[in-house]
């Protein structure tokens, strides 16, 4: 039994199953077994909703990322999804970036705490970037990461491969970009990972 009593709480005398009352200073037992019942249904509640709740681990916004024709584009992981950001509108991003980093370097999201965001500062971007959205792709529907360096040459980029079939690309420009999403993508789904 989960609430089950091995020693009186009052005089710490062993006790039985099926004792009511403890046979040494006459504790009520049961009460003793509904309060241990009670708090331990509230530590599974407040598990399973931090179990549930969803926020941003990290993310990059910069210039030298890009879906589509113009460059300006972030992209961010949360302990459940991608999701994809037009940087390109005036402030949006950067402007979070700079209200949660005082001023992201290159605009790459990395706590002051061991380079994470801690989940309150997590739970509040994820409310900013859901305003912002361009996609959004959930961990168990993606079946592929494709990452390719850029050189000097030729842009690299990230690809997202979904089992439905679809293909989400976003160019990058920049190696210390693509670094930073490989740390991301390493981090979120490894498995799904190819480097090329």
């Amino acid at each position: 039994m989960a609430n089950e009593l091995k020693f009186c709480p009052r005089c710490g005398q062993p006790v039985e199953p099926e004792d009511r009352y403890c046979g040494y200073c006459g504790y009520y037992l049961e009460e003793a077994r509904r309060k241990i019942a009670r708090k331990r249904a509230r530590r599974k509640s407040r598990k399973e909703k931090k179990e549930e709740e969803e926020y941003v681990i990290g993310g990059i916004s910069s210039a030298n990322l890009a879906k589509g024709f113009l460059r300006g584009y972030g992209v961010f992981v949360t302990n459940r999804r991608v999701i994809g950001v037009k940087a390109r509108k005036k402030g949006l991003v950067t402007g979070l970036l700079a209200g949660f980093m005082g001023g992201a370097l290159g605009a790459i999201i990395a706590s002051k705490r061991g380079g994470r965001l801690t989940r309150e500062e997590g739970v509040k971007l994820l409310s900013e970037l859901e305003k912002g959205k361009d996609f959004e792709l959930f961990k168990d529907d993606i079946i592929g990461i494709e990452l390719k360096k850029p050189s000097l040459v030729k842009t690299g980029h990230i690809i997202f491969r979904t089992k439905f079939g679809d293909k989400i690309k976003v160019r990058v420009f920049g190696k210390k970009e693509y670094e930073e999403l490989l740390n991301l993508m390493n981090y979120f789904k490894p498995e799904a990972i190819t480097v090329i």
